[in-house]
């Protein structure tokens, strides 16, 4: 996955995240609040915007890591075994 990729991915999880957030406080501060129906969509909502924090990518520590590890695999020459 290329680092705009990753990005993208990422923006659209915190994007996820926030609208669970916006719309569990929109129900938390209703009028009827109260109500089972509504306290468990809070809980639900809270859980989701929980569990997809773990859906996240971590970006790497070097993107040019990946390219000196190949570079350094080539053949020996006969002269280097």
């Amino acid at each position: 996955m290329t680092p705009a990729e990753r990005t993208a991915y990422n923006a659209g999880i915190k994007a996820a995240i926030n609208a669970a957030q916006i719309t569990a406080l929109t129900i938390e501060t209703g009028k009827d609040a109260g109500t089972f129906r509504k306290k468990v969509a809070v809980e639900a909502l809270a859980a989701f915007a929980e569990s997809a924090r773990g859906l996240m990518l971590a970006t790497p520590s070097s993107e040019s890591h990946c390219f000196h590890t190949v570079q350094n695999n080539a053949p020996l020459d006969a002269g280097e075994a």
